[in-house]
């Protein structure tokens, strides 16, 4: 990279902090005002930063995200514009679409994706940044819970554009993914939803959780991923 690009600045980190606290210390080199995040297994479109501080410009109080596009399938959906479903997981809306069903105007989401985020960066601070116990996955779900129940939105620009691998670095369906993603999720769920809302999302959510397993992981053969789940919990 120094070679290829010098006029963009390295730092080298001599331990591997994750996705989180990793990004947590490069934020804290930033001199300008505003923090762009985009993943190392992404093309961005030409226009992408650009469209995300153009949202950014017209309402300042918010988080930015991107609108995905499968790499290796450039006209399908991948991560958009989510909700929050009543197991406490986001869930995406707009996912697996073609590129002329996913709407081209400003939409509110309960997160937005680091993989292509744009952020004051005195807000990101003011919010704790990203949680570095995550070290990786879901640290900008968490992120997104703080903001929304502080009064900061977060949104996607459908016309901010990049094309995600997803999984690059620890591989989709890796025992250290899939269990920092359900770790890390039922953290999420017990940080933020009232004690009242608990006795139900956590049942389903162990719900979702053997679905997920007896209809994806089973038939795939990955039977070591039931323990990764259960370890999690």
């Amino acid at each position: 990279v120094r070679k290829e690009f010098p006029q963009i600045r390295s730092i080298l980190l001599s331990t591997n902090h994750g996705f989180a606290e990793g990004n947590n210390l490069a934020a804290q080199q930033v001199a300008g005002t505003l923090l762009a995040f985009l993943n190392n297994d992404t093309e961005a479109d030409p226009s992408w930063l650009t469209e995300l501080v153009q949202a950014y410009s017209k309402n300042p109080r918010g988080i930015y995200g991107s609108q995905a596009y499968q790499f290796d399938h450039r006209e399908i959906s991948a991560n958009s514009v989510t909700k929050l479903m009543a197991w406490g997981i986001p869930t995406n809306i707009n996912v697996y679409k073609p590129r002329t069903n996913v709407p081209d105007h400003l939409q509110e989401s309960m997160y937005a994706d680091a993989a292509g985020m744009l952020i004051e960066k005195k807000l990101f601070f003011d919010l704790g940044g990203f949680d570095p116990t995550y070290f990786a996955y879901e640290e900008e779900k968490d992120m997104g819970w703080k903001a929304w129940l502080r009064g900061y939105p977060s949104y996607v620009v459908t016309t901010s554009i990049y094309y995600h691998k997803g999984g690059a670095t620890l591989g989709q369906s890796s025992f250290q993914a899939i269990y920092l993603l359900w770790r890390n999720g039922l953290r999420n769920i017990l940080k933020y939803p009232s004690v009242s809302s608990l006795w139900y999302m956590l049942p389903m959510h162990l719900a979702y959780s053997l679905s997920v397993y007896l209809l994806i992981f089973i038939p795939k053969k990955r039977w070591a991923l039931g323990w990764t789940i259960c370890k999690a919990y």
